[in-house]
């Protein structure tokens, strides 16, 4: 059981590290973007960011649309209940003339 337990701990603490990366085929990755325009780790990594960027900032738009959203909800209900006043304000002062 204790050697489970250890071999549990030293498996986390491997994955929690991330893969280790290696210069040597970084450099033929290099070499191979310069003959045949492939992605290198560098090119990579740039994407990765820029793509976690537009994720980040299209969540932001989706809260403010939402917000926005309920926003204008929230205005054309009182814009309705305000209607629905003036027109039976309209018809007490009709009645009223009468």
């Amino acid at each position: 059981m204790k050697r489970l337990i250890s071999e549990k701990g030293l498996l986390e603490n491997f994955l929690a590290q991330g893969r280790s990366k290696r210069g040597f085929l970084n450099i033929i990755g290099d070499g191979a973007k310069i003959l045949f325009g492939t992605l290198s780790d560098a090119d990579g990594q740039r994407y990765d960011t820029l793509i976690d960027q537009l994720t980040d900032k299209q969540k932001k738009l989706t809260d403010i649309v939402s917000r926005q959203t309920s926003i204008i909800q929230n205005t054309i209900h009182t814009l309705n209940d305000t209607l629905g006043h003036v027109e039976h304000n309209e018809q007490l002062l009709a009645k009223s003339m009468d």
